[in-house]
């Protein structure tokens, strides 16, 4: 029987076609600093502990203004999974969940 959910430390920028179940513990307020794209962070933490942290970029802020909130429990299917810039990472091969308007979301609790 196949498990429902990946948990976040399977993730990789390889994985495809994955659903996971998250807690969002942090979401910070949209930042742009100089000569860099507009972004929102978030992190995110499954069931099992395990910590993620994931992004909005640009254009796709608003469309997630009100759908993602702090200390709410998601689904999320299929968003793009890209290695954190090394001078950012906090441990070796760390990487984070873009979100954009192509994922599917489910506030399923």
């Amino acid at each position: 029987m196949k498990k429902e959910y990946t948990y976040l430390d399977e993730l990789t920028d390889k994985s495809k076609n994955y659903k996971v179940k998250v807690n969002v513990i942090q979401k910070a307020r949209p930042k742009q600093s100089p000569g860099k794209k507009k972004r929102q962070q978030l992190i995110f933490e499954d069931e099992k502990g395990n910590i993620m942290r994931g992004a909005i970029f640009e254009d796709d802020i608003p469309i997630f203004e009100e759908a993602i909130q702090r200390n709410g429990e998601y689904e999320i299917s299929d968003a793009v999974i890209a290695p954190v810039p090394v001078q950012f990472q906090k441990k070796p091969n760390e990487f984070q969940m873009n979100l954009n308007r192509r994922i599917k979301l489910i506030r399923p609790y």
